[in-house]
């Protein structure tokens, strides 16, 4: 959806912990027999595109957390946001892992500051619990942005710790699961900023091919107290809160060869309100949304979004289109259609 959705696309946070370890640097809900369930949004010919486009718009401010590769700029790279800044620069000490495995055991705390490549820096400080010098449950990496840019365009500030809950890795395969906290993240990416507060869980997996392809798998899940996020540009403001239980999940394909073009799957289900709208909306990924690098906006994927008796369907006709087909009574049929450009759901 509107630029990228969402902490990983190229990195698994278990990697880059890992790394600093063997360097040895010097969540509503009622009550009763169950929660009620959330009162929607009535979704309108009028408000149809107003629903869309802040939908689009709660999906990138969850940008800075996890990676869901939907939409981005004609120029961008997979490096380009919040999640890309952490990636590239725990990367750094990612590549390090294997020639610092001969060290001696590392401290139990252990930060490294990494400069951002165009200014700024990024604190990481790991936290090895059990002192046992590997990625472990109960280990924590706390990852510090400071001014940090990847280009001129783009800024991220605060603080994100992840506390591992499990951890493996081989060779050509890293897997791990976490809680994640967001304190005061806030990041901008040309005209468009966001602020970033609350508790996740992440499942995130990276396999490398034969071929040297790789593949990366990042989910992440909104917690019992739920994420807050306030997305602006100008023309567009908004506060999204999603309810405990909204995932994000992207599915990025890189080719190891230079000129080949790498692509994305991205997916985002659960429940999310939208102030602007004063109330819930519910979006179910029918079809993941696809894009490939060296695109603009995805060329195919759908979405549903469900409001209070009825319900919008979004589906990408190709990187320039996407329909919005209306249920306004919940019959099941949709009684109104139109195509609108993919650069008016951008906020």
């Amino acid at each position: 959806m509107a630029r990228h959705f969402t902490l990983d696309r190229t990195l698994g946070v278990a990697a880059c912990f890992g790394a600093i370890l063997a360097a040895g640097c010097g969540g509503g809900g009622g009550g009763g027999d169950g929660p009620a369930a959330p009162q929607l949004l009535q979704i309108t010919t009028q408000n149809q595109v107003a629903v869309a486009r802040a939908m689009f718009a709660g999906a990138i401010s969850l940008d800075g957390l996890d990676d869901v590769p939907l939409v981005a700029s004609a120029a961008a790279t997979p490096v380009s946001r919040l999640s890309g800044l952490t990636t590239l620069a725990l990367g750094k000490t990612a590549d390090r892992r294997r020639a610092a495995d001969a060290m001696a055991r590392p401290l139990a705390v252990s930060t490294r500051t990494e400069s951002c490549p165009f200014s700024g820096s990024i604190t990481l400080m790991a936290d090895d619990r059990d002192s046992n010098g590997v990625p472990s449950a109960g280990d924590v990496l706390t990852v510090a942005f400071n001014q940090c840019r990847n280009s001129r365009s783009d800024l991220a500030n605060g603080t994100v710790v992840v506390t591992i809950v499990s951890y493996s890795s081989a060779p050509t395969s890293t897997q791990i699961s976490a809680t994640l906290t967001a304190d005061r993240v806030s990041f901008a990416d040309d005209a468009f900023t966001a602020s970033l507060n609350g508790a996740a869980t992440i499942a995130y997996s990276e396999t490398i091919d034969a071929a040297g392809t790789r593949l990366v798998r990042s989910e992440l899940k909104s917690g019992s107290s739920g994420l807050v996020a306030a997305g602006s540009s100008p023309g567009f403001n908004d506060t999204f809160t999603y309810d405990p239980g909204f995932t994000t999940l992207s599915v990025d394909s890189t080719p190891s060869a230079p000129a080949a073009v790498g692509f994305g799957t991205s997916s985002v289900n659960g429940t999310l309100h939208i102030a602007s709208l004063g109330n819930r909306i519910v979006l179910t990924t029918t079809t993941p949304f696809h894009q490939s690098w060296d695109q603009a906006f995805p060329d195919s994927g759908q979405c549903t979004i469900k409001g209070e008796r009825s319900q919008l369907r979004l589906t990408v006709l190709n990187t320039s289109t996407i329909r919005l087909d209306l249920d306004d009574n919940d019959d099941g049929a949709f009684e109104a259609t139109r195509s609108t450009a993919w650069t008016e759901m951008v906020p």
